[in-house]
């Protein structure tokens, strides 16, 4: 007999919602893309109180039947209510282990690819478990079965950041995504840097960090590189806009604008100077500008080192047409040189001009970074050649 109306310790919800044709017609939709993420693996048996929890809200007689996280975001009710209920009825235990990957499907990532809830039911929902801003003595929003104090729930604010990176970055590439949670809470993530450690945010990553050292020590730094490179790709992202999503290409355009003028005048007073410093960086290197460059060689292997070198900096497949038949053994010597200059730019040929008798090269391209200019001179010099001289045309 279908579940219609609940009571429970100190909490009571009506679920006669679950018994409207129309509700359940609809339900059964969203379980069939449920059914497709959670079949593998289980049997028919294993599925069948899965499902009936997921239609009427209605416990298992066995607490192993349906596990505490599906407790939580399959139950019919997808509000704090329907949460607060879960929590003083249908859950017994719960660690806080437990509870940070329950969080997941509520305030990380995998909020916004549920299709059972309206975005309005998601920001609700993640409002009420963290708020408008981050705190750092955060108390999880309900008391857990016969617990009679909310628990303290700290959560990682450089997670919760990282949460916020992947969010709009693959929102802005399409990923499947639509408009997500995360857009409503910018707040939320500027709340998040001061607390985070400075070492996360930075743009040049201490050189000590790039050298394998002990394992444990390793494995820190790999947590920092992974960080800062993510928050990169995330501030690039904000500040150049090659918005990819053309479904929601206006929707995305707003929210990275809005980031991006919070950014654009944030000082150290506002937000961590390392953070300032990076997103600084991340503007004067992506600035968009055409650059000619005109060199003479002594030789072939002289201008076959000059151009493997400038591949090394982001030189498209048009230039290895040329360079590829002089062979490997240049690069070679050269590579040890490819982080020296600390580029970071986006190289794309517009035309190229090689003079095969005289040793002569004319490169016209478009660049990012304002201070290519002079590392492709040194580069080249490095590399023997000649004569060089870099023309900047004009910024895009």
């Amino acid at each position: 007999m279908p579940l219609t109306t609940m009571k429970g310790n100190k909490v009571s919800i009506d679920l006669t919602f679950t018994q409207d044709p129309a509700w359940i017609e609809k339900r059964e939709l969203m379980w069939q893309r449920i059914y497709e993420d959670i079949s593998e693996g289980l049997s028919r048996k294993q599925i069948a109180p899965i499902k009936k929890y997921f239609m009427t809200g209605e416990p298992p007689k066995n607490d192993w039947e349906v596990g505490y996280y599906s407790r939580i975001l399959f139950f019919p009710l997808q509000t704090p209510a329907g949460h607060e209920f879960c929590f003083k009825n249908n859950i017994n235990s719960v660690t806080d282990q437990q509870l940070s990957s329950l969080l997941n499907g509520i305030v990380g990532s995998e909020a916004n690819t549920r299709g059972d809830l309206t975005l309005a039911e998601k920001v609700e929902l993640f409002r009420t478990y963290v708020g408008d801003t981050y705190t750092p003595d955060l108390e999880f929003p309900f008391c857990i079965g016969d617990e009679k104090e909310r628990r303290s729930f700290p959560m990682s604010p450089l997670d919760l950041a990282k949460r916020f990176y992947w969010t709009y970055i693959r929102w802005t590439v399409g990923g499947g995504m639509t408009y997500p949670v995360h857009a409503y809470f910018t707040d939320f993530l500027f709340s998040l840097f001061p607390y985070i450690d400075p070492i996360y945010l930075t743009y040049r990553i201490p050189s000590e960090m790039l050298t394998r050292t002990d394992r444990t020590a390793w494995d820190k730094n790999r947590n920092i590189r992974s960080a800062c490179l993510q928050l990169n790709e995330f501030m690039r992202n904000v500040f150049v806009q090659n918005i990819k999503n053309k479904r929601d290409f206006n929707d995305v355009k707003v929210v990275l604008e809005n980031i991006k003028a919070r950014f654009q005048v944030a000082d150290e007073s506002i937000l961590p100077q390392e953070l300032v410093e990076h997103w600084q960086m991340i503007v004067r290197r992506s600035r968009l500008y055409r650059i000619r460059i005109q060199a003479k060689a002594e030789s072939y292997e002289e201008m076959s080192g000059a151009l493997f070198m400038m591949k090394a900096y982001g030189l498209n497949a048009e230039v290895l047409t040329y360079f590829s038949k002089f062979g490997d053994d240049v690069m070679s010597k050269l590579s040890p040189l490819s982080t020296a200059f600390g580029l970071d730019s986006t190289f794309n040929v517009e035309d190229l001009d090689v003079d095969e008798e005289d040793y002569r090269l004319d490169l016209v391209c478009t660049a990012t970074d304002d201070s290519v200019v002079e590392s492709y001179m040194n580069i080249l010099r490095m590399c023997a050649v000649e004569s060089v001289g870099l023309e900047l045309i004009k910024e895009l």
